[in-house]
């Protein structure tokens, strides 16, 4: 054997250069974007996106670029033209942002440090000058800012070049708005009222307006209103429309007369440089400002806030308000075409689901803000199918007729094409809904849910209804199964997770209550049911925990419970002992945007992998048994939403806010040969060590599977088991005299697992002595997370073999198959063989 590895690390040497090879040219997706390492595939772009609703909106001259802030602060610059990001900064960076009308500059600030970006040339920020401007704009030369500062009584203007104080327009104090006129010669400010407890005092809005040369103070105009967020001035260089909060006011600039603003302006509105053209959020529309005419009208579906016009009068840009009920991209419209751009946009918002079919050919994504799921080819990425779940006929399909989420509501039927949405049943030969079949009774307790879960193989559908109860039907036959009332009406809380058991004999059910943060004068509740689907019981209560349960999902082989708890908890649970074998706190809700996805969990099939993501743009490959991280895959655009495994484990399907789905493959391209690669015997060593140098053997053998072969099979044998009476007799000599026999048995109750956990138990309860206790307590809390190097190696033999999937490796799998049937080695190569099977 030893001459057969010998025999094939001298071929792999032979031909080196195969490991050596220049790199490839990066991989990129239909619209020629790179995709991230590892990356297989991009459904969808994340182009023009934001995370959070934009606050601020700016564009340039000629409208070549577009910046934003969102209100988490993040800054984006795009390329108008193709939608590409040219810029994203982390949160925080800024609340306001502005281009200089020549596109040379990007100033961003606004609870934040101020900042002078050059965008022509690489160089440090300049005005450093602290977290003080609240608002800033450029000069139409571009030459010059101008910054409204905090601690400033008096608006200032800055020389870009010389950074040297140019000009002050006194007498205003901390600005929300400045304008300059189109001739460059007037300057308008707006500032909010003070602060007062005072009820019977009215707040009202100063706009005082200078001369922008002379710096002279010309007119000073008091309004009622709470807020001022816009100033523009007209063609005429005199009149200045003005956005006091949800209303527009017209003044004469040099007078304060008030003026009859354009009548079919809305609240939110923008002008262009020469103040000729007028765009207001309303449809959108663009309105001639001298006649009120309007010369371009547009449709959105959705509500349009920070309205933009290029200078050139050319390009209107738009954001959507309140992202949860729209998408989050910016909208542009070419003005000259009359039309609005698309950049190849597929999904319009969070895609907050994705599955795998479970012959792997399939993968869907879905939208529920979009209302739409699509379904595509998993090895060429086209897309097949466009499911409008919106419509009249999907509607009749069977699930809620009110949707809060798709999020575990996706799922392939198993031998059929077909595929469940939320419920609903879809035909995938056609791409059409299929009509549901179920009574009145049904149809009717369906429309009053508000949402459905389906089981991973599409047999199971689990419906919240209103009153705490939970409905478990057949979406096949649109027919009830049972009705769970878990009877929790007399706490503040409600049922907010569900996960079905592989098997579809349980399900669990995870608890939403507002998180209690004093120590409570009773019990806490248990925040996880388990339930029995036949019998209709509860059969298991778990978690006493003041933290609120997001998901659940179970593990492969229905053991182990993942269990996300708000905001970025992690907990692993053992469901036959009730114990938790783990948990991860992996952040506070003060370390997190006002925006952000909840975390999520998928189990890899065989079980030894789970993924989860809880930070902007990156999931986490955690190995199940040791809770270590065995890698990061970093490529979305902020949060990522939803997760799900291929069948095989090879290949990852992520869903984010960035619109798009990413289909990952799990086993790095021409992985790094390890320095032991030339001994077989000292390579099977080190696959028992931590994660990081263990995986990097995982994956070169997974790389070359004959190499696998000849080092995993004489060393992967088959477990002779552990007898009840092995199992007493170890759990006895815990409280040996002896140090080698308590050693010796400790460590061979590890290995044997949960196995051992109704022996341990009842010993706890007769220990004889506090020593004793501590070491029964020790292996309870840790039997399943202490590995030893041999069982290590084990597991991630069997991970090689089963991912290889060779029929020498079938042969491998099939000896280790072959031992005591109660041996937890001998199930899960079993499970490995019956999933090779499928």
């Amino acid at each position: 054997m030893r001459h057969l590895f010998l025999a094939c690390v001298i071929g792999l040497l032979l031909v080196g250069p195969a490991f050596t090879q220049p790199a490839k040219k990066s991989r990129t997706d239909a619209l020629g974007d790179p995709l991230p390492a590892q990356a297989l595939h991009r459904f969808g772009t994340a182009r023009m996106m934001t995370q959070a609703e934009v606050g601020s909106l700016s564009t340039t001259h000629d409208g070549g670029l577009i910046a934003a802030a969102d209100r988490d602060g993040r800054i984006y610059l795009w390329d108008s033209a193709t939608g590409k990001e040219r810029l994203r900064t982390r949160p925080d960076s800024g609340k306001r942002v502005a281009l200089s009308p020549d596109g040379a500059w990007l100033a961003l600030g606004d609870e934040a440090p101020f900042e002078l970006r050059n965008l022509k040339k690489d160089e440090p920020p300049r005005f450093p000058i602290g977290n003080g401007p609240k608002c800033f704009v450029f000069t139409h030369d571009s030459k010059s800012i101008i910054l409204s500062q905090m601690d400033e009584a008096d608006i200032i203007q800055f020389d870009i070049a010389s950074g040297k104080e140019t000009r002050r327009f006194a007498g205003l104090g901390a600005a929300t708005t400045i304008a300059l006129s189109p001739d460059g010669k007037r300057l308008a400010a707006g500032l909010a009222p003070p602060m007062t407890e005072e009820e019977d005092v009215k707040p009202s809005v100063r706009i005082v307006v200078w001369d922008a040369v002379k710096g002279d103070k010309l007119k000073d105009i008091t309004q009622p209103g709470k807020l001022i967020d816009n100033l523009g001035f007209l063609a005429d260089n005199k009149t200045l429309i003005a956005q006091i909060g949800a209303r527009l006011a017209a003044f004469d600039s040099s007078t304060g007369a008030p003026l009859k603003k354009p009548s079919k302006l809305g609240s939110f509105f923008a002008l262009d440089t020469s103040g000729k053209w007028l765009a207001c959020a309303d449809g959108p529309q663009v309105i001639e400002a001298a006649t009120g005419k309007v010369t371009h009208e547009f449709e959105s579906s959705t509500f349009l806030r920070n309205v933009v016009l290029s200078g050139d009068g050319k390009l209107l840009m738009a954001s959507p308000a309140r992202l949860e009920s729209a998408s989050p991209r910016i909208l542009v419209w070419d003005l000259k075409a009359d039309k609005q751009r698309s950049y190849g946009d597929v999904h319009r918002h969070t895609v907050e689901a994705v599955a795998f079919s479970h012959d792997g050919r399939w993968i869907a994504t879905a939208s529920n803000v979009e209302g739409r799921a699509r379904v595509w080819d998993a090895q060429t990425a086209k897309l097949l199918h466009t499911l409008n779940i919106d419509s009249l006929a999907a509607k009749k399909s069977g699930g809620p007729r009110i949707r809060r989420t798709l999020a575990d509501g996706l799922a392939f039927a198993i031998g059929r094409p077909e595929l469940f949405v939320v419920g609903q049943r879809w035909d995938l030969e056609q791409g059409k809904p299929i009509p549901s079949m179920g009574d009145d009774d049904f149809q009717f307790e369906q429309t009053n849910s508000s949402r459905a879960v389906m089981s991973p193989d599409a047999r199971r559908a689990a419906s919240f209804l209103s009153g705490h109860d939970i409905l478990l039907w057949d979406p096949a036959k649109a027919k009830e199964i049972k009705r769970i009332d878990p009877n929790e009406k007399k706490r503040r809380s409600d049922w907010a997770a569900l996960a079905f058991s592989p098997d579809d004999r349980f399900v669990a059910l995870g608890k939403w209550f507002p998180p209690i943060k004093d120590e409570p004068e009773e019990p806490l509740d248990d925040t996880i049911h388990l339930w029995d689907i036949a019998a209709g019981k509860r059969i298991k209560a778990l978690r006493p925990a003041p933290t609120p349960v997001l998901r659940l999902m179970f593990s492969p082989d229905g053991e182990t419970l993942a269990v996300v708890g708000y905001p970025t908890r992690l907990e692993l649970w053992h469901l036959p002992s009730g114990r938790r074998l783990r948990e991860m706190n992996l952040g506070d809700i003060d370390e997190l945007p006002k925006s952000f996805s909840l975390p999520t969990v998928a189990f890899a099939p065989h079980g030894q992998w789970f993924a989860f993501t809880h930070q902007e743009g990156e999931i986490l490959l955690l190995e199940t048994q040791t809770g270590k991280e065995i890698q990061r895959l970093r490529g979305h655009e902020g949060f990522v939403s939803s997760l799900a495994f291929s069948p095989d484990s090879r290949r990852l399907l992520s869903g984010g806010r960035d619109t798009t789905a990413l289909l990952w493959s799990i086993i790095p391209a021409n992985p790094e040969l390890p320095a032991s690669w030339k001994d077989a015997d000292k390579l099977w060593l080190e696959l028992g060590g931590a994660p990081p140098a263990a995986y990097k053997i995982v994956w070169a053998l997974m790389a070359h599977p004959d190499c696998a072969v000849e080092v995993l099979a004489k060393r992967l044998t088959k477990d002779t088991g552990a007898s009840d009476k092995e199992i007493r007799m170890l759990v006895a000599d815990l409280a040996s005299e002896k140090f080698k026999e308590r050693a010796a048995a400790m460590r061979r109750l590890k290995e044997i697992g949960t196995r051992s956990f109704p022996a341990l138990e009842d010993a706890l309860k007769k220990a004889p002595d506090l020593e004793t206790t501590r070491r029964i307590q020790e292996l309870l809390r840790t039997v399943q997370t202490s590995l030893t190097p041999e069982t290590l190696r084990d597991l991630r033999g069997m991970q090689v073999l089963e991912m290889i999937a060779t029929p020498e490796a079938r042969k491998v799998l099939a000896v280790v198959a072959a031992g005591d049937a109660g041996a937890a080695k001998t199930r899960l190569a079993r499970a490995a063989l019956a999933r090779m099977g499928k």
